[in-house]
């Protein structure tokens, strides 16, 4: 049977008013019911306490009727006992009277003292005082002896409280006049009083024992005197007597014969319910009070133990009529098909395969009928509308691709008999405007007893976009991989919390190489790799977070690699801590020793060039001319030949250079044009021979076009040369067809002085001339360490520290024997004519530190030394050593613009090229403290 929405298949239905509002009924009847009770008992509490206090304002006025009276009464048995007796016989009695007086108040309850006064108000007899005070008046001005000694007197007097002057305790009178006295006065006269003494504590004490404690019992005059009241025992504790405020309330109502009010209690001063009840026969008012605070407590003592039944049984009630409603709502719910429920359901699931593009089907298998929902069509690329279809309308929309695969999966999960009561998988579909859609199946299929296949529902989800962003994650990964997996540099991805490696590319291995590892062990095979002097700055950097360094990798074959390490952090996006750390670690071995390469070349570029300037300034300062222009020709050849020598070796990168391009270049520059033959193997001079060969070639083409084969028309030229046995060159310079020469040339020029110095000196070699008469043959034998490819081993800089060098005691500039160590032919040309010319006797020049090693041990005293710092490309720093444990100062020329403080141990440096006075200067200095000692 086909599956029918919610609408279709049940009938509206609207759960009772009443079964929602049960919960508040079960709350509110019982809370009614409660309040109810409590209003009925708040009246009925009020009600009782007014009967209450009535009742005690009866009582009171019973008992103090009866104590008032009994009091009248007994006052008329003292009279009786006084009867016909003047105030003289009283007086003469008064011990006997005293005795009976005594015996009859005694008898009296509550009772403290009776006194008789005269009519003067002085007392007569007394049942507590014997003998009575004499000749003093002590209730002349009391309310009861003035009371009745006027002409309205009442039979019988009840004073305000007083104390007493005898005893000194508070207490009210009763009291009556005399009569039938003695002192023969006339009948209605005032003879005196007599006077009963009540305690008003004691009254109270009374009236407490027979009237209970539940309210306040008082006896109040008519005018407000306050008598006695059971709150605390005698009203004012001995003060003025008590008495009500003219404004109160009590003394308005006190004109009736009882009454009920509620006002402030004349004793107690709260908020108190008062009733009356008048003494009869007396101006008096007993009063019954009780607080507002106590009947309210008695109507909470009342009500509590309802609210501890009630509140609780109505608290069980809301709960079991929550749990009715609820089973009531479950069971209407059920009744009715769940028909809001899934309404809501429908509405909200209709929603969310709208918004999360999912469809549902229902397939009946036997017959092949297909129910689609709206939302499924719409996946469909139709209509979203329900449609009713057949089997073969799903397999024309598969894409043809996928068609076969998807009919068959979904023939084999319907296939009867069978188990399967599951069908899932994805196939592309094609919507009837070409668009291609990726669908996610998944249903359950209903089966008989049999396993026949019955019913198929289920759903589908349009996944186009996840299988984009699957794909588009697929290429995103292939290109990381492809990037990661081909770049120079190591990338890695790590994890802070855990400190593990996530991923460390292939290029790990390539630059250390170390066997790449699993990503848990990564981390620690790294830190295992790093040189141990920077181990605890990289541990260090990686546990602060992000960082930027540069430390050393130990390859796995003992090499060392220089890395330079920069990582960031990717913060998580929910909480934006760092999810994980990306960096970089790049191989910079080779940009670092070329840096360190190019500072060292660059400083010896310097020196080259300084050593070049020097060599001109010697060259300059050397030369010697005819004329000016003779001098600027010599000059000029000179300048230009040292300028070929170093194009040379720019072209060679400062490797050395080939020799027959030398000689070419050389005789170029002599315009010779093809009057020269060169005959030879190949030979590369090193790069330190090229400019002193240059100069050799220079001086000899210079010879020829002055004087030689090259200064006539028809003069040739020829240049051979030879590798002998042990790796020498000797090279041969023969001229022909020049001047004849008659005999050899007397005189020395200056260049045959550089020729014999630069090859003995700069080419570690031997200078040989024959003179013919057809013209000059030159042989130069140069060293097999001039030739490529011989490298002289490079000298550390740096020697061990000596102590400071001790001053010779020598007297005087002239006869002080100076060694001079340099390489450059011209230079030390120069250097020994200054030292020369300053008197001194020249010890060398050694044009390297073996040579200079060996002047020394032969030359016995040496009182200073002139040191080039680079001779030939070694040091000269273990020499200046030497030197400094002989005592012997010196001073350095060098091309170079800083050397390490620590080798020249505060020696005078001389820069090249040199002023001459820097140097003469230098020697003074140095030589000064011997001149003046001598």
């Amino acid at each position: 049977m086909p599956i029918q929405s919610v609408t279709e298949r049940l009938p509206p239905h609207r759960p009772s008013r009443f079964v929602h509002l049960l919960p508040y009924a079960a709350v509110l009847i019982p809370m009614m019911l409660l309040g109810a009770g409590a209003e009925l008992s708040w009246l009925q509490v009020w009600r009782d306490a007014r009967s209450d206090l009535q009742r005690a304002a009866e009582g009171g006025a019973d008992y103090g009727n009866r104590i008032l009276s009994g009091y009248a009464l007994a006052a008329g048995r003292i009279n009786e006992l006084l009867r016909g007796l003047s105030d003289a016989e009283i007086h003469a009695r008064e011990a006997e009277l005293h005795g009976d007086l005594a015996k009859m108040v005694a008898e009296v309850p509550q009772g403290i003292a009776s006194h008789v006064m005269d009519r003067d108000g002085v007392p007569l007899l007394s049942a507590t005082l014997f003998p009575v005070p004499r000749n003093e008046t002590v209730v002349a001005d009391r309310d009861f002896f003035l009371a009745l000694k006027a002409a309205d007197a009442p039979d019988v007097h009840i004073s305000a409280v007083h104390v007493g002057h005898f005893e000194g305790r508070p207490f009210f009178a009763v009291s009556r006049r005399r009569q039938n006295t003695g002192n023969g006065l006339p009948r209605g006269s005032f003879d005196g009083i007599v006077n009963l003494s009540v305690e008003p504590a004691t009254l109270a004490d009374g009236m407490r024992r027979v009237l209970g404690d539940e309210a306040v019992i008082g006896l109040v005059r008519a005018d407000g005197a306050v008598l006695v009241h059971t709150n605390n025992d005698g009203g004012n504790d001995g003060g003025p007597p008590a008495r009500l405020p003219a404004d109160s309330p009590i003394l308005g109502a006190m004109q009736g014969d009882g009454f009920a009010i509620e006002t402030r209690s004349p004793f107690t001063g709260d908020a108190q319910i008062i009733a009356a009840r008048q003494l009869p026969g007396f101006p008096i008012y007993a009063l019954a009070s009780r607080s507002r605070d106590s009947i309210i407590q008695q109507w909470w003592s009342g009500l509590l133990p309802h609210l501890a039944l009630g509140l609780p049984m109505t608290l069980a009630l809301l709960l079991l009529s929550l749990r009715v409603r609820r089973d009531q709502q479950r069971l209407t719910a059920d009744n009715s098909g769940l028909t809001s429920a899934l309404l809501e359901s429908e509405a909200w699931l209709r929603r969310v395969q709208r918004i999360g593009r999912v469809g549902g089907f229902e397939i009946d298998l036997p017959t092949g009928v297909n129910r689609r929902s709206p939302e499924y069509m719409a996946l469909q690329g139709m209509a979203a509308e329900p449609r009713t279809e057949q089997h073969d309308d799903w397999v024309a929309r598969l894409h043809p691709e996928d068609r076969e695969r998807a009919q068959a999966a979904f023939l084999y999960a319907i296939e009867s008999p069978g188990t399967t009561t599951t069908y899932a998988q994805e196939y592309r579909i094609v919507t009837p405007e070409g668009g291609i859609r990726w669908t996610a199946a998944r249903a359950e299929i209903e089966r008989d007893a049999k396993g026949r296949a019955l019913r198929m529902v289920g759903a589908h989800l349009d996944i186009t976009a996840l299988k984009q962003t699957e794909q588009a994650l697929a290429e995103s990964e292939a290109r990381f991989r492809q990037i990661a997996e081909t770049i120079d540099e190591i990338f890695y991805v790590a994890e802070p919390s855990t400190g593990r490696m996530r991923y460390v590319s292939p290029a790990w291995a390539r630059i250390t190489g170390h066997p790449a590892t699993a990503p848990q062990n990564a981390a620690e095979a790294w830190l295992a790799a790093v040189h141990p002097e920077d181990r605890e700055r990289v541990r260090a950097a990686r546990r602060e977070g992000p960082y930027d360094i540069e430390y050393r990798m130990l390859r796995a074959d003992g090499g060392e690699r220089r890395l330079h390490d920069r990582a960031f952090a990717v913060p998580d996006p929910m909480s934006g801590a760092a999810a994980r750390v990306t960096g970089v670690a790049r191989d910079v071995t080779e940009e670092r020793q070329a840096t360190e390469i190019q500072a060292l070349l660059a400083a010896e570029v310097d020196h080259r060039a300084k050593n070049v300037l020097a060599v001109v300034q010697s060259v300059i300062r050397l030369t010697r001319a005819a004329t000016v222009p003779d001098f600027a020709a010599a000059i000029e050849g000179r300048v230009a030949a040292l300028a070929r020598a170093h194009s040379l070796l720019a072209r060679g990168r400062w490797i050395g250079s080939e020799l027959n391009r030398m000689v070419e270049e050389e005789l170029a520059a002599h315009d010779v044009g093809d009057r020269f033959r060169t005959s030879g193997p190949m030979v590369v001079l090193i790069a330190d021979a090229v400019q002193p060969m240059s100069m050799v070639l220079h001086e000899l083409a210079t010879n020829a076009a002055k004087y030689g084969a090259l200064s006539a028309r028809d003069g040739r030229i020829d240049i051979d040369w030879v590798l002998l046995p042990g790796g020498k060159l000797r090279l041969t310079w023969s001229e022909s067809g020049g001047p004849v020469v008659s005999e050899p040339p007397t005189g020395r020029g200056f260049g045959s002085t550089l020729i014999e110095a630069t090859v003995a000196g700069q080419l570690k070699g031997e200078f040989e001339r024959d003179w013919s008469r057809f013209g000059l043959r030159a042989i130069i034998t140069i060293d097999v360490t001039m030739l490529q490819p011989y490298v002289a081993a490079p000298q550390p800089l740096g020697v061990p520290h000596a102590a400071p060098h001790a001053v010779p005691r020598n007297t005087g500039m002239r006869g002080r024997r100076i060694l001079l160590a340099e390489d450059e032919t011209l230079i030390a040309l120069e250097l020994r004519d200054i030292i020369e010319e300053l008197g001194c006797e020249l010890v060398g020049p050694a044009r390297t530190p073996d040579e200079a090693f060996a002047l020394i041990a032969q030359a016995g005293r040496l009182d200073a030394a002139v040191l080039d710092v680079n001779l030939g490309g070694r040091q000269i720093f273990p020499v200046a050593e030497k030197l400094r444990q002989r005592g012997v100062p010196m001073v350095f020329t060098t091309g170079y613009s800083n050397l390490p403080s620590e080798q020249t141990q505060g020696a005078p440096v001389l820069r090249k090229p040199l002023a001459r006075g820097e140097l003469v200067a230098a020697l003074t200095a140095l030589l000064a403290p011997a001149t003046a000692e001598g």
